[in-house]
């Protein structure tokens, strides 16, 4: 098992205004999960070279590599990880905080702890991100007791 440097206490979460992996494993539907993770507007994009340059070194790293197989056994490989939603295609690790330049250059610790990580499917990801009000990763059917037809 992966072990945070920085032990995270529920102050600093406060502190920072940071969306955790603890706080939405409480969620129970994958629709709750979602809605709690869209960045809307929110999305911080730089284009710049050098900016690309360092997520790109950091993206390639063993250290990386080890936190983003941490997470994805620790979701089961499931899509925000509900047991519901297997990911049948590429895995991506969502950091839930959109990381800026300062994270890389700082090695804040955003860039590696699993608490503010989860696992997603690329078109999950991709609504995180970009995506309209209207726009939802799965038609989220409301499951009731004697269903038998599968999603």
């Amino acid at each position: 098992m992966v072990k945070a440097k920085t032990k995270i206490t529920k102050k600093m979460v406060t502190m920072i205004n940071q969306r955790t992996y603890s706080e939405l494993i409480q969620l129970y539907s994958f629709k709750e999960r979602f809605n709690y993770l869209r960045l809307g507007d929110k999305h911080h994009q730089d284009d710049s070279g050098y900016f690309r340059y360092l997520t790109q070194e950091f993206y390639r790293s063993k250290e990386w590599h080890k936190i983003r197989n941490h997470v994805i056994l620790r979701d089961g490989g499931c899509d925000l990880a509900c047991e519901e939603y297997p990911i049948g295609g590429r895995v991506f690790i969502h950091h839930m905080k959109p990381l800026t330049q300062e994270d890389f250059l700082n090695r804040t610790i955003f860039l590696l702890e699993p608490e503010f990580m989860i696992t997603c499917s690329k078109n999950t990801h991709e609504l995180i991100h970009y995506g309209g009000e209207s726009e939802r990763p799965y038609n989220f059917t409301e499951r009731r007791p004697g269903d038998t037809a599968l999603w």
